[in-house]
């Protein structure tokens, strides 16, 4: 090949020029961040006046997608008054991109080992529409458990009352006196209570790049066998200051039903990709980056949240029934229902009643 002298000077300037100008190292792609996995776990606590319980919730993946998910839910509170409670549910939620909702439903069987020592059984039925800035649920609790003894105690009345016919006892007409005692056991019963609750709420505007605070009001019901129906108000304050730290405060009409009209609550929630652990990886895997702003959360991120409901199984004690009477009757003394004049006294014996000696003349 032959080059021209035009050619060849043209050449050698341009490899002059680029003689020290480094290579360029490739530029990475920019990858969108990590998606997270369906699973979560929480740690939580809620505190009242009279009750305090801590509680350990898992949402597990059985079959999810794009816009559905089915999963399971399991959860266990202990409580400072020696209750234990179990929940096992089945839930269900679709995500429709358009409008922006999730529609949910579920059904648990839910389990308290109460104060008093009884064992309670119920099914509970749900279902929940979340979105950017509504929420609503409904709630529904049937107890499968009849009324259990918490005790028992007696209590005795007694009377006094003459008997027989009377008859003489020295100078007094008597009559027996026969004591009666009589014994009532009362018994003390222990119910699970039937009923329903429910709550609206939305995101409160304005703060959402700082925190998701949203503000919910509701009503409750619940039907007493033994005693008064508990029916009222309830209000929620939920605050997510960030993607893992969540606070609640609520206030119920009751305070009988959760401890205090004021019940205190704090959530420390963590994904938990049970895939990853079945497959011996870390189960905790790593989620959106930690500059994510409460704004920028994604619908689709809800979707493993915790199940908002009323898992403890409410139970109360009516009055005291009274379940059967004894009686026992004994003869205790004599009553004096009159008396007798006394006999009269004997004559005093007479004095010089005898003949004198005769005198001599």
């Amino acid at each position: 090949m032959k080059y021209n002298f035009v050619s060849l000077l043209t050449l050698a300037a341009a490899s002059a020029l680029h003689a020290g100008t480094p290579a360029k190292s490739p530029v990475p792609p920019v990858l969108p961040p990590e998606e997270p996995s369906f699973g979560r776990v929480t740690l939580g606590g809620k505190f009242a006046e009279d009750l305090q319980s801590g509680y350990l919730d898992t949402v597990l993946g059985l079959s999810t997608g794009d816009a559905h998910a089915f999963f399971l839910n399991l959860r266990g509170t202990m409580d400072d008054s020696n209750q234990e409670i179990f929940n096992a549910g089945l839930g269900f939620r679709y995500l429709l991109e358009d409008p922006g909702v999730i529609l949910g439903a579920n059904v648990f069987y839910d389990h308290i080992n109460s104060a008093a020592g009884n064992n309670f059984d119920q099914l509970g039925f749900g279902a929940e529409v979340l979105s950017k800035w509504v929420d609503a649920r409904f709630n529904y609790y049937m107890p499968q458990s009849d009324a259990k003894s918490v005790g028992s105690y007696t209590e005795e009345t007694g009377s006094r009352t003459t008997f027989g016919s009377r008859r003489r006892s020295g100078n007094r007409i008597v009559r027996d006196v026969i004591e009666t005692v009589e014994t009532t056991r009362f018994n003390l019963v222990e119910v699970a209570l039937e009923g329903w609750n429910a709550e609206v709420g939305f995101l409160v505007p304005g703060l959402e790049k700082y925190l998701e605070l949203r503000l919910f009001a509701g009503a409750y019901g619940y039907n007493n066998p033994i005693g008064g129906d508990f029916e009222g108000f309830k209000a929620r304050a939920e605050a997510r200051i960030n993607r893992y730290i969540t606070l609640d405060l609520e206030y119920w009409d009751d305070a009988n039903l959760v401890g205090g009209n004021l019940v205190g609550g704090f959530r420390v929630s963590h994904p938990f990709d049970l895939g990853a652990l079945l497959t011996g990886k870390n189960p905790f895997r790593t989620g959106p980056a930690s500059t994510e702003l409460p704004s920028s959360r994604s619908l689709k991120s809800r979707m493993d949240e915790m199940v908002i409901r009323s898992h403890r199984v409410y139970t109360t004690s009516g009055q005291p029934e009274p379940s059967g009477t004894s009686s026992n009757s004994s003869v205790t003394g004599q009553q004096t229902v009159g008396s007798v004049a006394p006999p009269p006294p004997p004559p005093p014996p007479q004095s010089g009643g005898g003949k004198g000696e005769e005198q001599e003349g």
